[in-house]
């Protein structure tokens, strides 16, 4: 029988958390789970988002040191209590949020992590993991380790996550009529292209046309989407990670000599992430996003996508496209010794929680990113 036996080590120097990427990132090829658990989104997001936060990242290597599972936490004070949550949890609209777990190794890997966060619980106060799949065995698991110490959790619905099947749904879209009238009327115009890149060096470029077509569709530069211009640092910094690797899309719509629609997607392996698309108000007569999802979705099912993810959100679009979906949850936890007052102020401050801090990171974060990209991108070259 093979050795499934792991060892658990804490990384939390941030030089270790950027030494991790491509090790992270080659674990992330051999496990299930959504592009949000990659190195490549978690690291500019503790990097820009993550200020005042330390960075918790328990990793599961076997008997050879080999990488078999990480969950990926923060630590962050809220008032005098020590709280645990998952990196990538604010402000991004990061989905699927659960540890990383090679095939072959969820359990030995998952239940070893699902201990190791039990076991610490005399290090938090309270533990407060967002957007986790709810019917991830990992989180049925973690429960009944902290049911062991007396930790009784509890769970609140967060989001639900449309899936659809490119193939079947399509064909009885019910606006796929409206689609392809609305196609033939752009495909006539003579200005009309779409772009869709993927090339590092191209797309710093690309996402400034997108950010610009943000601006123009809610009226200012930011919105709940990106809010800030940390937000807009951390897509600039995931956007050259991501890229790199090939996970990245961005697609525009071309009219006239400018971009008229456009999203941002991710692609990893059978699986396409509909992540944040955008349009120009002035263009909406003309349905320039409907047309953009309807070909994203054409080009996905010849291509033989299995699954083409619209991630949180109850859009009419969405609702009229599938009726498939998955859903998550926040499991919340508070340690016994915690006075149930102080845990309730906390609670509630983590939940009304919305000002974001739109400070520039630090310069020896920005250091430490800028020297992981070069070993991501060596890493992913050879």
């Amino acid at each position: 029988m093979a050795e499934t036996r792991v060892q658990i080590e804490e990384v939390a120097a941030p030089w270790r958390f950027a030494a991790l990427a491509p090790e992270w990132e080659a674990l992330a090829q051999r496990s299930p789970g959504t592009p949000f658990l990659r190195w490549s989104w978690l690291f500019p997001w503790w990097s820009r988002l993550g200020q005042g936060t330390d960075p918790l990242i328990a990793v599961a290597r076997d008997g050879g040191g080999v990488l078999r599972g990480l969950l990926p936490l923060y630590r962050r004070n809220v008032g005098p209590l020590e709280t645990w949550r998952m990196l990538g949890d604010r402000f991004v609209g990061s989905d699927g949020l659960q540890p990383l777990l090679e095939r072959g190794w969820e359990a030995a890997a998952g239940d070893a992590l699902a201990a190791w966060v039990a076991e610490s619980s005399d290090r938090w106060d309270m533990l407060v993991l967002r957007d986790v799949p709810v019917g991830s065995r990992w989180l049925s698991v973690l429960e009944g380790w902290l049911g062991h110490r007396s930790i009784l959790p509890t769970r609140r619905p967060a989001n639900r996550c449309p899936v659809v099947a490119p193939a079947a749904d399509l064909a009885r879209w019910p606006r796929r009529e409206n689609f392809l009238r609305r196609r033939r009327w752009l495909e006539q115009q003579p200005s009309w292209r779409i772009t869709s890149t993927t090339d590092p060096s191209q797309v710093q470029e690309a996402l400034g046309h997108f950010l610009d077509l943000h601006a123009l569709r809610w009226g200012r530069r930011w919105s709940d989407a990106i809010a800030g211009p940390a937000v807009e640092g951390f897509h600039r910094e995931a956007a050259a990670a991501m890229s790199e690797l090939g996970v990245y899309r961005l697609h525009l719509m071309w009219l006239s000599g400018r971009p008229v629609a456009g999203v941002l997607g991710l692609v990893d392996r059978s699986a396409y992430y509909y992540y944040l698309p955008v349009f120009d108000p002035a263009w909406s007569q003309r349905s320039v996003g409907l047309v953009l999802l309807g070909m994203l979705l054409e080009e996905a099912a010849a291509a033989g996508v299995d699954r083409f993810e619209l991630l949180r959100g109850e859009e009419p679009y969405k609702r009229e496209l599938t009726g498939a979906a998955w859903s998550s949850c926040t499991l919340a936890a508070i340690a016994p010794r915690v006075a149930p007052r102080a845990a309730a102020a906390a609670w509630s401050g983590i939940r009304d929680a919305r000002a974001l801090a739109s400070s520039a990171a630090p310069e020896r974060v920005v250091g430490l990113w800028r020297r992981a990209l070069g070993r991501l991108s060596l890493s992913s070259s050879g």
